[in-house]
């Protein structure tokens, strides 16, 4: 009955849309009826997919939301990218320009060594020259000491030309950076500044002026043959021919090639160097 009553509403408040026969016709009533149930169901069925046009717009509107995260941080990780980008390039063209200063470097360190090694060469072909021309030797080969001589009779008791630090030993030294091998025929000992280098053994100035890197330089025969050579010298005591004694003032030590003070020292036996720490006391 209510539902009837609610239908007659409707026709009253559209009766000019319909005619009042439709409603005395047979069975006006229930085609009136079920016209109403299927307009129900349209509304309702609208109603839903309006519902889930809500949903779906709703999900639309959370992932444009979700998008423009994304590309906030898209935008965000092309400008680290970009950043992270131009450091490599800056790094890039730093280690360019390491790797030619060290090319640089290695080949000055290799042009050293091979001065140094030239300067060796021409150093043992002095003192050869030296003994050679003296008035005490016969011209020839160099030959073995004597076992009776003083370095061997004293090996490893000799007294120091001056006591100091050794910063440079005797023999091959391989550059921890370069590579590049050095030959020394000597040592470098740091000594304190202006201290006086003297004699180890007896024997005859052969050479006492400037020798290259050497600075000054002077060349001792000890006349049983062996020889000491001292470069990196501060100042000179003595003359060439001079006959000294033991402990006898050569000079002063001057500075090493490290910018230290002190002094180089070489032992030669017969015509080849030898480890002077082999033969100096506590050496």
């Amino acid at each position: 009955m209510e539902a009837l009553g609610g239908y007659l509403r409707f026709l009253y408040s559209h009766r000019r849309y319909s005619r009042s026969a439709l409603l005395l016709a047979p069975d006006g009533v229930d085609r009136m009826l079920r016209r109403r149930a299927y307009l129900d169901f349209l509304a309702q069925r609208a109603m839903e997919r309006v519902d889930r046009l809500t949903v779906a717009a709703d999900s639309l509107h959370r992932y444009r939301d979700s998008l423009e995260v994304l590309r906030s941080s898209v935008h965000d990780l092309r400008l680290q990218m970009e950043t992270v980008h131009q450091r490599i390039c800056q790094q890039e063209e730093r280690q360019a320009l390491y790797r030619r200063e060290l090319s640089a470097e290695i080949a000055a360190a290799e042009a050293r060594a091979r001065e140094m090694e030239e300067e060796r060469r021409r150093r043992s072909a002095l003192v050869a020259r030296l003994r050679a021309s003296s008035g005490d030797q016969e011209t020839g080969p160099m030959v073995e000491p004597a076992d009776d001589s003083y370095f061997q009779l004293n090996r490893g008791g000799i007294r120091w030309p001056c006591r100091g630090e050794v910063v440079r030993t005797f023999g091959v030294k391989t550059d921890p950076v370069y590579g590049t091998e050095t030959v020394s025929d000597g040592i470098q000992v740091s000594t304190a500044p202006g201290q006086t280098v003297r004699l180890p053994a007896p024997g005859r100035v052969m050479y006492a002026d400037a020798f290259l890197s050497l600075g000054r330089m002077v060349v001792v025969d000890h006349q049983d043959g062996y020889y000491s050579v001292y470069g990196h010298l501060g100042g000179l005591d003595i003359e060439v021919d001079a006959e000294l004694e033991q402990g006898g003032s050569i000079g002063t030590c001057g500075t090493l090639p490290s910018g230290r003070p002190g002094y180089y020292f070489e032992i030669r036996r017969g015509g080849q160097p030898v480890n002077p720490l082999d033969y100096l006391s506590g050496g």
